[in-house]
């Protein structure tokens, strides 16, 4: 229980605080995009390159790892989607977004600084690979499934993957894992004011993150649809865990990189799945009224699966 109440506790106390500043008005939009845009394009990018750079690039990479993610992901993804139509009647569009969100998890803002705390930076490992799947599969996927159901886009389905794989391989994050990658292959430790630096900036990434994500969560209400709402939590913080369990089980997984999968995926949706509804203007306010659920509830069960887990 100690380490629920020194480590997992205090990242959502940062949250809380967040959403305390957004409630009394402390912070505007405008500013929270500010904060966001410092996280997004800096710190993280910088926490991230750094912990990889330290990282022998021999323990980076675990192929049963990066199946058991794929297949989870995949899974998760398609029969939720599927499942959530069935059950809401929603449309193609909502049933993408729907499925999305049920495997999408904030590993990013909250879950690698929180892991990095709990467990050290060999969590880079598996983070890696589970952002690259998200990015370079999840949100194409999702993408053209979106671009193929809306009458204004045009082009052919090749394309139209392309571009979804352009535009996720073109962000902060996949430059500063390359850059990491780079330098763990090289053997080269990095020189000491790069190292000083980015770990003076990478230290900002968690508190700002988790700060800026309260507020917005601050915005947001959970009056939208409680029973499609419902089924997104438990598509979250259930179906997709239990699913990544299923798969490093099949997949001999280690069991240190099968535990921090299992918490990867029992995060909560990330603010990225309302980014894309929102481009598309298709589920985004449940999208966003369920960010704002899982977020709450995995205070309770993501605290309880870190304790479980040991």
């Amino acid at each position: 229980m100690s380490i629920v109440l020194t480590t997992v506790l205090p990242f959502f106390a940062i949250i809380f605080c967040g959403m305390l500043a957004g409630r009394r008005e402390l912070l505007t939009g405008e500013a929270v995009r500010a904060l966001n845009t410092f996280v997004f394009y800096f710190a993280l990018p910088a926490l991230v390159a750094l912990k990889l750079a330290q990282t022998p690039l021999s323990a980076l990479f675990h192929p049963g790892f990066f199946f058991a993610w794929l297949c989870a992901a995949l899974l998760t993804y398609l029969s939720c989607a599927l499942l959530g139509r069935v059950m809401f009647r929603t449309g193609a569009g909502e049933s993408a977004v729907q499925g999305l969100g049920c495997c999408f998890s904030n590993t990013g803002f909250l879950g690698f600084p929180m892991l990095v705390a709990l467990y050290g930076d060999w969590v880079a490992g598996p983070f890696v690979i589970a952002l690259t799947i998200d990015m370079v599969v999840l949100i194409p996927l999702a993408t053209v499934w979106l671009q193929a159901m809306s009458p204004e886009r045009s082009g052919s389905i090749a394309a139209r993957i392309m571009q979804a794989w352009r535009d996720s391989l073109l962000t902060p994050l996949i430059a500063a894992i390359l850059v990491g990658l780079a330098v763990s292959a090289s053997g080269l430790n990095l020189v000491a004011p790069i190292e000083r630096f980015l770990d003076t900036l990478g230290q900002a990434a968690a508190p700002s993150a988790l700060f800026a994500l309260g507020v917005a969560l601050a915005s947001r209400n959970a009056d939208e649809r409680r029973g499609e709402l419902a089924f997104l939590t438990v598509g979250k913080l259930a179906i997709h865990p239990g699913n990544v369990a299923l798969f490093v089980t099949l997949f001999a997984v280690d069991d240190a990189w099968a535990k921090v999968g299992v918490l990867f995926a029992a995060l909560p949706i990330a603010n990225t799945v309302f980014v894309l509804a929102d481009e598309f203007d298709t589920y985004a306010v449940r999208t966003s009224a369920a960010i704002l659920v899982t977020t709450l509830v995995s205070i309770l069960s993501l605290s309880a699966l870190v304790y479980w887990l040991g």
